[in-house]
């Protein structure tokens, strides 16, 4: 064997113990920080896109932030491999979308994992889910109910967003559809009135309408979709060992507890939420409730409503009463428990509701009580005498929480989501008893009857303070400013010695029944 052919042999020797040992990880260095399994080796190196969609991703003085950006610094750390902010690139949707959906170690985030995407790319996640909701403009008179109101509008989206196919699901017509690349382009067309309708995820519409306009009401939701799951999206071509190292560090910051019993995911989430997001935009419902809140002559009105314009006048950014959702009580209950940042008013707190929501207030008592025909001579002295009466309330009112508190059988409720509806049915008879607030009552049985005589108040619950409540995802920093601001209203006086709570209570407060 000559000289050359045998270090050719033992170079090949040295070679292939070098893959053996490659293999074994033996050269393989731990980074301090990784996990095990999860080493810079198994990451090849992506390129990271992302877009201006808060609070999730976002460029604010020249640094990106947002719940993604601080979490995907904290997945590559835990992987051992850091890819910091600053090696983010920063486009328009579709053009990182289109680049991740071609291939190339790419990574685009966040991502809206739809039916219609699930194959284009490998998925890692999941992240607080986002609420793409439909916009237009406040002074349009548009109302939506149901998604058949839809068609006909022209309505804009952002090109490859998944707005576009929500749209599309609900049967929106192509030639309907108006797709830009940029959601400034849309708020504009929409102040131009060249679309009707625009459809964004709320908390980044919202703040692209605040860049573009330099306020909070020129538009409003007048629909919005069902939530829908968010992650980081990888090209197709991405190994699979990489997303699945990505998903083991996410589930590890998720699942690995402080001694405060918060994970590193808990803390990023509710520190971008607190200091590093622009205030998010809250949305407001209330119901037909006077003297609280209640439509009359086309205007929203009542204690909650005027208080309302008082307290956001006091924090700097007034809200309307024309921003506010007048809508049944079920429905404005379900959006504040399940939907981020929106606020309910007014609603009575009580231990079961406690932790169902964030608090702010009290704003006046109320009292709930039960109406009957006068001519049907019914006496309640105690709960003991409500058994066999039929009972109509509204689903999630406090009445009928009361009742059931008092050993009430809920086999005897009616449920109605319309108060007038209830009246009706306690005036012919197929109903014996309403619960509801005394004041609404009185209100609604002279609207519905125009005889209030005919009815009587025969039991009295017991007396019950009104809040605004916040859905439990709007940061508490938010909350405790809105308090701050309400006890402001309720304590500082005007040189004839009154407060502004005093005077838009004063206001209200004789229009109770008798």
């Amino acid at each position: 064997m000559s000289i050359s052919r045998r270090s050719s042999f033992f170079y090949l020797i040295l070679f292939l113990l070098g893959v053996l040992l490659l293999a074994s990880g033996c050269l393989t260095e731990q980074p301090s920080g990784s996990m095990s399994g999860i080493t810079p080796a198994a990451t090849p190196s992506l390129t990271y896109y992302t877009e201006q969609n808060p609070p999730y991703n976002y460029e604010e003085n020249g640094t990106l932030r947002g719940i993604s950006i601080d979490l995907l610094e904290a997945i590559t750390e835990k992987m051992g491999k850091n890819v910091t902010r600053d090696q983010v690139r920063l486009v328009p949707w579709n053009e990182g979308y289109q680049t991740a959906l071609t291939g190339n170690n790419t990574m685009i985030f966040v991502i809206a994992r739809i039916p219609a995407r699930e194959n284009s790319f490998k998925w890692a996640g999941p992240l607080p889910p986002i609420v793409t909701v439909v916009f237009a403009r406040s002074d349009s008179g548009i109302v939506i109910n149901n998604p058949e109101d839809l068609q006909g509008y022209h309505i804009g989206a952002v090109t490859d967003d998944a707005a576009v196919q929500q749209l599309r699901d609900i049967g929106i017509n192509e030639t309907r559809l108006v797709q830009e690349p940029d959601a400034s382009m849309l708020v504009k067309r929409a102040l131009n009135g060249e679309i009707d309708l625009w459809a964004d995820s709320e908390v980044s519409g919202q703040y692209t309408a605040r860049q573009v306009t330099g306020n909070t009401s020129t538009f409003q939701v007048v629909y919005t979709f069902s939530d829908i799951p968010i992650y980081y999206g990888f090209s197709r071509d991405v190994p699979d060992a990489t997303v699945q190292a990505f998903q083991k560090a996410l589930d590890t910051l998720k699942s690995e507890k402080d001694s405060a019993g918060l994970s590193t995911y808990d803390r990023i989430i509710q520190q971008t939420r607190a200091t590093g997001l622009p205030p998010a935009p809250l949305t407001y419902y209330t119901e037909q409730n006077p003297p609280f809140n209640y439509m009359e002559n086309g205007t929203l009105q009542g204690i909650g409503v005027d208080l309302l314009e008082a307290i956001t006048g006091e924090m700097g950014q007034k809200v309307l009463r024309d921003q506010v959702h007048l809508v049944a009580w079920p429905d404005g209950y379900q959006a504040a428990l399940t939907r981020n940042n929106t606020v309910l008013f007014t609603a009575a707190r009580l231990p079961a509701r406690e932790q169902s929501f964030k608090w702010a207030g009290p704003v006046y008592p109320y009292t709930n009580v039960l109406f009957a025909r006068q001519d049907r001579n019914i006496t309640i002295r105690g709960p003991e005498d409500l058994k066999g009466y039929r009972i109509g309330v509204i689903p999630d009112d406090i009445a009928g929480t009361q009742l059931k508190a008092l050993g009430i059988d809920q086999s005897q409720f009616v449920l109605e989501t319309n108060a007038s509806v209830l009246v009706a049915r306690l005036e012919s008879g197929e109903i014996d008893l309403w619960g509801y607030q005394e004041a609404a009552g009185w209100y609604f049985i002279d609207r519905v009857t125009g005889n209030t005589k005919t009815f009587t108040n025969v039991y009295t619950l017991p007396s019950l303070e009104g809040y605004y409540v916040f859905n439990n995802d709007v940061p508490d920093a938010t909350v405790q400013s809105f308090q701050r601001a309400l006890d402001k209203v309720k304590t500082v006086k005007d040189p004839a010695g009154s407060t502004t709570y005093e005077r838009i209570v004063r206001k209200y407060v004789p229009s109770t029944g008798t």
